[in-house]
């Protein structure tokens, strides 16, 4: 079923101003789209080259690629900024970049007159870099948003246009906080771009007092720690879901084996064993692991190597061979 459009065509000639789009990832879509029902002219999209997904490996254009030719728009997809002729071509004042995946070199930042709009999911100065929903997700924040900014030569510190906060649910992962993030970030450009283009909003800079930052997420970023407590480990199931999701070692038979946790629950309850010990209940479900505080439930897992499993298939095949502490 095709979205209808949420945002009515802006008749403002000043409203109305061309612009170029820098985006890749899925997360850029509602913006892109929101630009475009609004009755922005997107003169050029600039999106990064095909890439090879999947185990064949096929050449695939990226989500905002194949928005853009549906959307009926010039692509650009430059491997480096060799030339900035397409760019200067536009004859545009006004970029928008979102999840574009690169870096802009200082000779971009510098064509448009009014500047590069980027749409980031924090609360800036907080979360400065590349994971700010994943940091927020792993510190177990209650709270955190989007900010529409003007780039920089820095990370992300470039001045403030808008911000709008976000409520995070307590169960909430990372693929559907940056989902509502990136919704609320189309809304919140689409009423910020008018009174900034005509020169009523001024850009606020940031208190680099209050700056903090996040950095980019590793596949060991997903090893589990049993001696933090059950919601610490479950923030970092959160915020890591889905990936590079979270791992532990189990000792099967003598040897260790890497485990994948795909569901899971925190109890708070203490089970007044050493974190780390695993308990069962003569080997059936549920299968629980003693933390620092409390307990994780894990309902589901996935052996290296192995199909996704549910913790009563788990044990029914392991069980036996399954040494009560993780390694």
């Amino acid at each position: 079923m095709t979205k209808q459009p949420i945002y009515k065509k802006q008749m403002n000639a000043q409203k109305n101003k061309p612009i170029v789009f820098f985006g890749t990832d899925a997360l850029a879509m509602p913006v892109l789209r929101a630009l475009f029902d609004a009755g922005y002219p997107v003169k050029l999209v600039v999106t990064k080259p095909n890439e090879p997904v999947g185990r064949h490996q096929t050449l695939t254009a990226s989500p905002i690629k194949q928005l853009a030719k549906e959307l009926g728009l010039t692509v650009w997809q430059p491997e480096k900024y060799d030339t900035l002729e397409p760019l200067k071509e536009t004859n545009t004042e006004l970029y928008v970049l979102v999840a574009y995946g690169k870096l802009l070199p200082n000779e971009v930042l510098a064509l448009p007159s009014l500047g590069v709009v980027n749409v980031h999911p924090s609360l800036l100065p907080l979360y400065r870099g590349p994971s700010p929903v994943q940091t927020a997700l792993l510190n177990g924040e209650k709270e955190t948003g989007v900010t529409i900014m003007l780039l920089d030569k820095g990370m992300d510190s470039g001045p403030i246009l808008a911000q709008v906060r976000v409520l995070i649910e307590k169960q909430e992962k990372s693929p559907e906080l940056s989902e509502r993030l990136f919704d609320a970030g189309a809304k919140l450009l689409i009423e910020t771009l008018p009174d900034y283009i005509s020169g009523a909003l001024a850009p606020k800079p940031q208190d680099e007092s209050l700056a903090t930052y996040c950095s980019i997420i590793k596949r060991e970023n997903g090893l589990i720690d049993w001696h933090r407590s059950a919601q610490e480990i479950f923030n970092q199931f959160r915020a890591f879901t889905p990936w590079p999701g979270i791992f532990t070692f189990f000792n099967i038979n003598g040897k260790q084996v890497r485990v994948k946790l795909l569901e899971i629950s925190a109890q708070q309850e203490n089970l007044h064993v050493k974190a780390g010990t695993i308990i069962t209940h003569n080997k059936l479900p549920p299968l629980d692991v003693a933390c620092a505080q409390g307990f994780i439930q894990i309902h589901r897992l996935q052996m290296e190597g192995g199909k996704p499993l549910t913790d009563e298939e788990f044990l029914n095949g392991f069980g036996a061979k399954l040494d009560s502490k993780l390694g």
